[in-house]
């Protein structure tokens, strides 16, 4: 259920095992930043220096509202019942989690990006560009029915992720939501677009605004300027069928089902709590 994925979401984990991947996050996050830009030898050194310095505040003082976030979701399944309001309260907690995460490492990426080259700049709104016409030709080219399958799907493979096999009812209930769910993709694409043009608009100009780094910061923390209507309305829209969906789901699980949600949760919060105490190994 994306109830628990957004709190797992925030672990800022890949779906290899918690240890590996928070133990391996620097390259794991330079193997990405690859993908849209090409650091200098000095620039990847300090990314690294700020990198070393965001982990250990996230494992001192992160991981353990991760863990308390779990275990508040793990309480709220165990009631016979659950609300749309307390899903939606759950992913606004989630929320928060990447907020708190934004905010104290943006002053580091501003002062990063002062570093790059027009060179560099240019080359990495190439690439995100790149990534924006690939998603809109592949959404633009769906039709209605391909959108709701896509939607049907991620939501059965998140079920899958917590409770295992799907019993016939919980599949039908997927399909229902699914048919819900207004496509989103391109007005996605759209928001990305206005905001990455404003980043891109400000590094361009970086070398002659004495104020940059507290301007760019103030531009990164607040993406959500660049959302226009009809994408909040269907983001809107979309949060209310999913807490719905997950809502009705929470009847149908078997014991069996319950069982395993249990023990993945439990999993997950018996990491993070072994990640609290143990420094990685070298």
């Amino acid at each position: 259920m994306k109830v628990i994925w957004i709190a797992a979401f925030a672990l800022l984990l890949s779906a290899c095992s918690t240890h590996f991947s928070y133990n391996n996050l620097d390259w794991l996050i330079h193997w990405y930043v690859d993908d849209y830009v090409d650091l200098n030898r000095t620039q990847k050194k300090r990314f690294d220096e700020k990198f070393e310095k965001w982990m250990a505040w996230h494992r001192a003082e992160e991981l353990a509202r991760y863990q308390r976030h779990l275990q508040d979701i793990r309480s709220l399944l165990e009631q016979d019942s659950i609300t749309k309001e307390q899903v939606l309260a759950q992913i606004d907690s989630g929320r928060e989690h990447w907020i708190r995460l934004r905010t104290h490492i943006l002053p580091d990426l501003a002062e990063l990006a002062m570093s790059l080259s027009q060179q560099q700049v240019d080359e990495l709104f190439s690439s995100l560009e790149e990534k924006n016409a690939e998603q809109e030709q592949e959404h633009r080219a769906m039709t209605r029915d391909e959108s709701v399958e896509e939607i049907r799907e991620t939501l059965e493979d998140e079920l899958k992720d917590f409770i295992g096999r799907l019993t016939d009812q919980q599949k039908a209930l997927a399909r229902s939501a699914a048919i819900k769910f207004s496509p989103n993709r391109i007005e996605w694409i759209r928001y990305r677009r206005a905001f990455q043009s404003a980043a891109r608009t400000m590094l361009n100009r970086k070398d002659s605004n004495p104020d940059f780094k507290v301007d760019f910061v103030k531009l990164l923390n607040k993406p959500e300027a660049f959302q226009h209507d009809l994408y909040v309305r269907n983001s809107a829209q979309n949060l209310q069928v999913f807490a719905q969906f997950v809502v009705d789901t929470f009847p149908t699980l078997t014991p069996k089902q319950k069982k395993r949600l249990f023990g993945e949760l439990d999993n997950l919060i018996e990491d993070l709590s072994e990640l609290r105490k143990n420094r990685p190994r070298t």
